[in-house]
């Protein structure tokens, strides 16, 4: 990953599976769609799946402390049917924070990183909006090393680089 040139992640669209326990989290969403909801009984389908209409960025400029936003519209889908879905604007407004920092991931302990923490804010058409925060660690030899965009929903971690 050359973070020499290109200091930006882009962020297209994503397939997030859970199984049971995790399903209730969107149960009470208001959506769009009449169709009903299928409880999932296995982690094979997808539970959520967003799509963006162009790429949301998060952005990481080699300035700390200078917030940059990109937006995007797209769709969320539910519970493995393309015709469940809401309408969604996202805004991603992301900060270099720490360079060179360090993380500790599964991997083991990864120095020389950028820490980017980002806001993000969505609002569904016709029903929720809402702001959260999350943190990224980038590495020029490793890429993204951490992420955890959703606090206590979702989070990845370099486990190797087999």
């Amino acid at each position: 990953m050359d973070l020499s040139t290109s200091r930006r992640l882009g962020y297209k669209a994503a397939e997030i599976y859970w199984g049971d326990d995790a399903n209730a989290k969107v149960g009470s969403r208001t959506r769009r769609s009449t169709s009903p909801r299928i409880k999932k009984t296995t982690d094979e389908d997808w539970g959520m799946k967003e799509v963006f209409d162009t790429p949301v960025y998060i952005l990481f400029d080699g300035q700390p402390g200078v917030p940059q936003t990109s937006t995007a519209t797209g769709r969320y889908y539910f519970d493995g049917d393309v015709d469940d879905f809401d309408d969604v604007e996202m805004s991603f407004t992301s900060t270099l924070t720490a360079f060179p920092d360090t993380v500790t991931v599964p991997y083991g302990t990864v120095n020389d990183a950028i820490r980017v923490d980002v806001t993000f804010d969505e609002s569904v058409v016709d029903g929720y909006s809402g702001s959260f925060d999350g943190v990224y660690y980038f590495q020029s030899t490793f890429g993204v090393v951490y992420a955890n965009p959703v606090p206590g929903f979702y989070s990845a971690d370099l486990v190797s680089t087999d």
